[in-house]
């Protein structure tokens, strides 16, 4: 079931997601939370650091990630730290490793990964082509990040249309979340993501696979 919720702000927007997220962290044993880079989340994240949270108990991780240092200008993980980690205890599972190419760093990620509690909640964002994490309508795979029955937690992607080499959550590991939220501003996102949930297509869109479960969109113009 899709759910969108409308707010009249994008502070709105942040305030809402913040008291979801944290109800969700609360009442889960062990808290693990997935998080999207990008401008468009930061007021977020200024709201839900001041939480209060057991931060010291609680795993923070990326949905996906471009394979630069965390001190590059394009590094998720650097924006996160900057405006989120630095100001808490949080556990970090950063998706960046010191593997030249990602898709050398899957098997030692992975592994890292499984170690770690399930995923209680994630925030995705979503791009004008309809990428959602790093699956790109253009990756050459595109299929195996779609793929439910693929066996592995995460892909290395090779979007044609975007800078940098990435790694990201393949479907199936964003869906291992109970509680997705779908995090989208502006008229242009929403016309998107309405012709995707008509023509049903991941080809042309990807959010559109993902669209086919149950998540919460959280809306504002």
């Amino acid at each position: 079931m899709i759910h969108v919720t409308t707010f009249k702000t994008r502070d709105a927007l942040a305030e809402a997601l913040t008291q979801a997220l944290v109800k969700d962290l609360q009442s889960s044993a062990h808290p693990f939370l997935a998080l999207s880079g990008g401008t468009t989340p930061l007021p977020l994240l200024q709201r839900l650091k001041n939480a209060d949270l057991p931060w010291a108990n609680i795993w923070i991780t990326l949905v996906d990630e471009r394979w630069v240092n965390a001190d590059d200008p394009a590094s998720n993980e650097g924006l996160i730290r900057t405006h989120f980690l630095d100001h808490l205890q949080a556990r970090f599972l950063p998706l960046k490793t010191e593997h030249k190419q990602p898709a050398d760093a899957i098997n030692t990620l992975e592994s890292s990964f499984m170690t770690l509690p399930p995923l209680t909640s994630i925030i995705l964002g979503m791009g004008l082509d309809g990428h959602f994490a790093s699956l790109f309508p253009d990756d050459p795979n595109l299929d195996q990040g779609l793929d439910l029955q693929s066996p592995h937690t995460f892909m290395a992607a090779h979007p044609q249309s975007a800078p940098h080499l990435r790694m990201t959550m393949t479907l199936k590991t964003i869906l291992q979340a109970p509680n997705r939220y779908i995090y989208i501003t502006g008229a242009d996102k929403l016309a998107v993501l309405q012709n995707a949930l008509e023509h049903k297509d991941p080809k042309r869109a990807p959010i559109a696979a993902l669209l086919q479960h149950p998540c919460e969109i959280y809306y504002a113009p």
